[in-house]
C-alpha cells in the first residue's frame, strides 16, 4: 500500500541563554581580565564563575565548563549555576548531562525556570540537538519537558508530533499536531501530517473491509489536505471495490494528472474496467466518461481510444 510522503522540515536553533545578572560584561576584553586574575589565584571562585558565564556568552561552551564545574560544589542548589552548566554541557554536546542540570533548575525554582531562564526553550533546543544525533527517544523526552514547563511552547508540540508520526504512534502524533495547529495555524506541514495520519487510518480500515469507517477517515485526510492524491486514490479504489462507479470516477478524476507513474497506471486500469462494465450495461454515456478519463491519463494506449470511439458511435455521437 502507498503511504503519504510528508516533508520533515526541522528548524535548528542555536543554544540560547539568559545571562545571570552577575555575569553581565562589557565585551570580550573582560574575559582576559578574568583569566589574568585566575593566573594569580586559580582557586578564586568568583573569577572562575564570572569567566565561565562570560565564555558562555561567547558560545565557548567547552572552555566554560571547567570553570563552572570548579564552582559547582559550593553552589549545587543554585538555579543559575545549574542553568549555566546545563547550557555549557548542551553546547559541548554532552546532552544527557545538560538534561539533568536543566531538571535541577526546575526542581529548585519552577517559576524561575519558566519565566527567568526560559527553560522550555532550553529543553526545546536540547530536543533539536538530540534529533541531529538521530536519538528520537531522547528528543521526545526533551520536547515533553519543554511543553510541561510551558504549555505554550508551540514548536515543541509541532516537532514532537512529527517524530511520533515517524515512529508510527499515530494517536499521540495526532494529539500533538492538533495542539500545534490550534496554537499556530501557520505552522508548516502540520496539515499534511494530520492528513497523512487520517489517510493511513483509512487504509487500515480499507484493508479490513470496513468501508464506511475507511471513507470517514479518508475524507478527513482530504479535509486537512485537499492536495492529498493518495487519499483520493483510496476513496476511488474503495468505491470501485464496492461497485459505485460514478463515485469512483468522481474521486479519481481529482488526480488524473498525477505524476506518480504507478498511481497513473492503476487509475487508468480502473477507468478502463469501469468503461467496460458500463458498455456491458449499455450505459454508453457512462462508458464515454470512463474511457475519456482513461485516454486522458494514458493517451499512449490505443485501446481506450478505440473503445471510446465505439461508445460514441453507440451513443449516436
Amino acid at each position: 500500500m502507498r503511504t503519504y510522503l510528508g516533508l520533515i522540515i526541522i528548524l535548528i536553533f542555536a543554544f540560547c541563554w539568559v545571562a545571570p545578572a552577575a555575569a553581565q560584561d562589557e565585551g570580550k576584553g573582560i574575559i582576559q581580565q578574568y583569566k589574568k586574575a585566575l593566573e594569580m589565584n586559580p582557586d578564586d571562585m568568583d573569577a572562575n564563575y564570572l569567566l565561565g558565564v562570560s565564555l558562555l556568552r561567547e558560545k565557548s561552551y567547552k572552555e566554560a565548563l571547567p570553570h563552572l564545574l570548579k564552582v559547582y560544589p559550593s553552589k549545587p542548589w543554585d538555579a543559575e549555576m545549574n542553568y549555566s552548566i546545563g547550557l555549557a554541557y548542551g553546547g559541548a554536546g554532552e546532552l544527557q548531562k545538560a538534561f539533568q542540570h536543566y531538571l535541577k533548575v526546575d526542581e529548585i525554582s519552577a517559576a524561575d525556570a519558566r519565566d527567568k531562564h526560559r527553560l522550555d526553550l532550553a529543553f526545546y533546543n536540547l530536543g533539536i540537538a538530540y534529533q541531529k544525533e538521530g536519538n528520537l527517544d531522547e528528543a521526545l523526552k526533551a520536547y515533553q519537558e519543554a511543553v510541561r514547563i510551558n504549555p505554550e511552547q508551540v514548536n515543541a508540540y509541532c516537532i514532537r508530533g512529527e517524530i511520533l508520526y515517524q515512529k508510527k504512534d499515530h494517536n499521540s502524533a495526532l494529539e500533538n499536531l492538533m495542539v500545534c495547529r490550534e496554537k499556530n495555524p501557520e505552522s508548516k506541514n502540520v496539515n499534511r501530517y494530520i492528513s497523512a495520519i487520517y489517510q493511513e487510518r483509512g487504509i487500515d480500515q480499507l484493508n479490513q473491509k470496513n468501508y464506511t469507517e475507511a471513507g470517514i477517515e479518508l475524507e478527513k485526510a482530504i479535509s486537512f489536505d485537499p492536495t492529498n492524491e493518495t487519499a483520493y486514490y483510496y476513496i476511488g479504489y474503495m468505491e470501485y471495490l464496492s461497485g459505485n462507479y460514478e463515485k469512483t470516477l468522481a474521486a479519481l478524476g481529482k488526480i488524473k494528472k498525477t505524476e506518480k507513474e504507478d498511481m497513473r497506471k492503476d487509475i487508468s486500469n480502473m477507468f478502463y474496467n469501469i468503461g467496460a462494465a458500463m458498455q456491458k450495461k449499455e450505459d454508453w454515456q457512462g462508458a464515454i466518461t470512463a474511457f475519456s478519463q482513461a485516454t486522458e491519463i494514458n493517451s499512449a494506449n490505443p485501446e481506450p481510444h478505440f473503445l471510446l470511439g465505439y461508445s460514441y458511435m453507440k451513443a449516436k455521437k
